[in-house]
């Protein structure tokens, strides 16, 4: 081996620690909702791109699928109660605006948490991996909620009965105050989103670690929808107080401050009320954490798949050039080479055998070099 192979920048490999882009599999243990498909790692950044592709697909899929149990959940948190409020009437009101503000909400989320995570993986390579996933998830939600938020209100609206249609809602949110109307419960989804992502994403990165067996293997699809509905249910049964309070601040029946709905409420109906709406909120979890990171890997391994072979090409035309001139440069330098290293060879020997010997072992070797 040419030892000037290991100064040689283009050969140079970096640490593992800055190994962060995606790694595939060539095994047929693919990523396929029943293995079949590219693999992907599971502790390892996505591009951003296909990132922001994947998230955007998974959210508009998981708030279509499961918007009638969404709309229960809201009805049942509703001060006017189930009934007053549509009952098990158009539980599919307000999909539209939930469908429009879906799609850009997940992309933003999960082009932030993979970039913040990717960048907080390259400057603390050896950090504490949870923190890592909190922190990114935290970024993330935050973003998604301020560009969600106007969505939200309007869809929310429309579930209990408030406004019959799209527009309908729309003039009559502005006409109660304008823009700050749509973003009206900003800062208790806010601080119910951070919390649930604090608890659903480091849950979730740690049940594909644990399915992986510490990243030996690539997660699947299936894998993946299994681990984000158990995280998606824990982390939703602990916010289930702060989604009721987001919800009456957007229907616009809370004009007090957090700690001071919340005594309201426990006076006035107990503890037990903060939690209305429990069960088809964990349930919606459930299910749509399921449906969410289930559409999340699948979407993401079939980018990959159209991703890799573009990437593979573009490094043969960056690299078809040079290999080929050095490989063509290598052996007649090495001819070059050849004659003077056997003349020192020669020089060498000689010396040893004018010199006088020391040893009979010396006088040995240097008869059998010459």
């Amino acid at each position: 081996m040419d030892p000037g192979m290991e100064d040689r920048p283009s050969q140079r490999r970096p640490p593992p620690s800055q190994r962060l882009t995606p790694t595939f599999s060539d095994n047929n243990s693919g990523s396929g909702w029943f293995g079949t498909g590219p693999a992907i790692r599971g502790n390892e950044a996505p591009p951003f791109g296909l990132a922001v592709l994947a998230g955007g697909c998974a959210s508009s899929a998981v708030d279509v699928a499961i918007f009638p149990l969404d709309t229960i959940k809201t009805r049942l948190q509703s001060p006017l109660g189930f009934h007053a409020s549509g009952g098990y009437r158009g539980l599919f009101s307000g999909v539209t605006a939930a469908a429009l503000g879906a799609a850009p909400g997940g992309a933003l989320f999960f082009g932030m948490y993979e970039y913040s995570r990717l960048q907080l993986m390259s400057s603390r390579p050896y950090g504490t991996q949870w923190i890592t996933d909190a922190t990114a998830a935290c970024v993330g939600a935050t973003a998604s909620c301020v560009l969600r938020n106007p969505a939200v209100v309007v869809q929310q609206r429309m579930q209990v009965g408030q406004y019959e249609g799209l527009s309908q809602a729309l003039r009559g949110v502005a006409s109660e105050g304008g823009v700050a109307a749509f973003y009206s419960g900003l800062r208790v989804s806010i601080a119910r989103e951070i919390p649930f992502a604090f608890i659903q994403f480091p849950m979730y990165e740690w049940l594909k670690r644990l399915c992986t067996s510490g990243n030996q293997r690539e997660i699947t699809p299936s894998e993946g929808a299994l681990c984000g509905s158990i995280a998606g249910s824990v982390a939703a049964a602990a916010t289930t107080p702060l989604d009721l309070l987001k919800t009456r601040q957007m229907l616009g029946h809370a004009r007090q401050g957090l700690l001071s709905e919340t005594l309201e409420i426990v006076q006035r109906d107990g503890v037990a009320a903060l939690f209305s709406g429990f069960a088809p909120r964990v349930g919606w979890m459930a299910l749509g954490g399921c449906i969410f990171f289930g559409v999340y890997e699948q979407c993401m391994a079939l980018l990959l798949g159209v991703y890799r072979p573009r990437q593979m090409e573009d490094e043969g035309h960056n690299t078809t050039g040079a290999p080929a001139a050095s490989s063509a440069a290598l052996p007649a330098a090495s001819s070059d080479a050849s004659p003077p290293c056997s003349a020192s060879r020669r020089r060498r020997s000689r010396s040893r055998r004018r010199s006088p010997c020391r040893s009979s072992s010396r006088c040995s070797r240097a008869a059998w070099r010459a």
